[in-house]
């Protein structure tokens, strides 16, 4: 099982993908002591590991790059010496997403070089403007995979093989389109439970959400209960 857990925000507000400080110290211990935390970029290996049914692997992503990662996530990994991966429209730092409640600010490139000096955060693709990629007509489509992909490697010094999709929003078209830049695109709600017929532009990861209780922020550790089709979603 591959359990890779996709947080946005991590502060007292009340946007519904954020959790206090306190919660995201509490399941990141919970984490780190029910899994072997990886690096992102150890995916493709543990992915095609022989011993891939008995291995209980997590990985850590953030989205948008928020300011408050900065503050309040940074921090908590340094305590916990957590690994993590932030997906970050490159058009959009030290800038705002606006979203339909609220404004949302995004880190400047000195807390992005920050956070890339403590050794515990990597930088990866979502999209150059946090734009949905079903709503882009095929060239722009493809100059935005491109471009996000150059800037990632550019500004922050990485492979960028790796892709979030804003809002977790593809279709069958996207997908073939990102599958020329990048090695691994993620999509929707759920982990890896067998490495067997792997859609490579469409994994799973498990999106965090201040509705989720502690008991059921346990079950999601668990194998059994992601087997039981759509019990956990």
């Amino acid at each position: 099982m591959i359990a890779i857990f996709n947080y946005h925000s991590v502060d007292d507000s009340d946007y519904f993908y954020s959790v206090s400080k306190s919660v995201f110290y509490k399941q990141l211990s919970w984490i780190k002591s029910s899994f072997k935390i990886i690096r992102l970029e150890q995916l493709k290996d543990y992915l095609s590991h022989p011993d891939f049914n008995k291995n209980k692997i997590a990985i850590v992503t953030f989205d948008d790059g928020l300011a408050d990662n900065y503050f309040n996530v940074l921090p908590v990994i340094k305590e916990l010496k957590v690994p993590i991966t932030v997906f970050i429209p490159p058009n959009l730092i030290g800038k705002k997403i606006f979203i339909p409640d609220r404004e949302l600010e995004i880190m400047d490139l000195e807390k992005i070089k920050e956070m890339q000096a403590s050794g515990l955060v990597n930088f990866a693709s979502h999209g150059l403007d946090h734009k949905k990629m079903t709503s882009l007509g095929e060239v722009d489509l493809e100059k935005n995979l491109k471009l996000s992909k150059e800037l990632i490697q550019g500004i922050f010094g990485e492979k960028g093989d790796f892709f979030a999709y804003p809002k977790a929003d593809s279709n069958e078209e996207v997908r073939k389109m990102t599958a020329r830049y990048y090695q691994f695109a993620f999509g929707g709600n759920g982990v890896i439970l067998d490495n067997k017929n792997i859609d490579k532009y469409n994994l799973p990861r498990i999106i965090i959400n201040k509705n989720i209780s502690n008991f059921k922020f346990r079950l999601m550790l668990k194998k059994i209960p992601w087997k039981i089709k759509g019990y956990l979603k």
